[in-house]
């Protein structure tokens, strides 16, 4: 995001507050960010996230992918962790406190317009956000250049820099799982060069079970992270 392009996010964005209610899911935080190991970001949320109808009982890292992150986790960690189900909020919360992990998603609203498929059209991501992970004119690259003052893509990123801001001025480094998240992050942390130099970049777990060097490349980052002191 360049400097000339600074958007203020308006009130009630996004517009619908039952949307908000319904389909946001809250980051899952490492507690006081100075005791932080690392913050992981994901890109947005995918239909295991946004299936229970209670806010709290939402969080970053479900269905398949997340089992593979949690089962890998808790291998890394010396820790017991069930992934089958998968672990409520209130367990999740304090191992993330207690490891000094943050997994946030840069986006906390469903971007894959292929959720429809599991919500109705309620969730769409292009009506209820104003943009969408999908090519054509709804695509968040392309809304992005728009030269609109509230292009809800900046408001967006916007969100996500307010979110990292208290790890970076701890200097907590920030791991993107996947390219599309780093993209955001890019976004938001555009004008902090020194914080942006730190970003690193992991594969995502969905893509661990499909390809042995991208599991590799992964457990390497992660077990450098958890190994790390506070």
């Amino acid at each position: 995001m360049s400097g000339a392009r600074r958007s203020l996010r308006p009130a009630g964005w996004p517009a619908r507050a039952e949307y908000v209610r319904r389909y946001r899911v809250p980051d899952l935080l490492p507690g006081a960010p100075e005791r932080a190991r690392a913050v992981f970001v994901g890109e947005s949320p995918h239909r295991d996230e946004v299936a229970p109808e209670t806010p709290e009982e939402r969080t970053p890292f479900r269905g398949m992918a997340g089992r593979e992150w949690w089962s890998a986790v808790a291998r890394l960690a010396g820790r017991e962790i069930a992934v089958k189900p998968m672990p409520p909020r209130a367990v999740l919360e304090p191992l993330c406190q207690d490891l000094g992990i943050g997994l946030l998603n840069a986006v906390q609203y469903p971007l894959d317009p292929g959720i429809t498929r599991h919500t109705g059209d309620d969730a769409d991501p292009a009506s209820a956000l104003g943009f969408a992970k999908a090519t054509g004119p709804t695509s968040y690259k392309r809304v992005f250049k728009e030269p609109d003052l509230f292009n809800p893509v900046a408001q967006a990123i916007e969100d996500l820099r307010a979110r990292l801001a208290p790890f970076i001025e701890a200097g907590v480094p920030v791991v993107c799982l996947g390219n599309d998240s780093r993209w955001f992050v890019d976004q938001a942390l555009a004008e902090n060069a020194e914080a942006l130099a730190r970003v690193q970049v992991m594969p995502h777990p969905s893509s661990w079970w499909r390809n042995a060097n991208n599991r590799t490349r992964a457990m390497d980052v992660l077990g450098r992270v958890l190994s790390a002191g506070r």
